[in-house]
């Protein structure tokens, strides 16, 4: 996809799952979740409208709590 929505759309056919994990009903990115494009932390994290380069790398980090 050429934005990180897009790009999670993709990955949703494969996974359907797997976007309730990351997004929440109005499609922002969750509260505890970061993806990061190369070595960059996404800036749109309501729409995920960041833009991406066809051969760029995306990575998804979610946080862990608890004591």
């Amino acid at each position: 996809g050429g934005t990180v929505a897009e790009a999670l759309f993709d990955v949703e056919r494969h996974f359907p799952r797997v976007r309730d994990y990351l997004v929440d009903e109005r499609g922002s990115l969750r509260k505890h979740v970061n993806i990061f494009i190369g070595d960059a932390l996404v800036r749109d994290r309501a729409a995920l409208s960041d833009p991406l380069a066809e051969d760029a790398e995306i990575s998804v980090f979610q946080a862990l709590s608890g004591g």
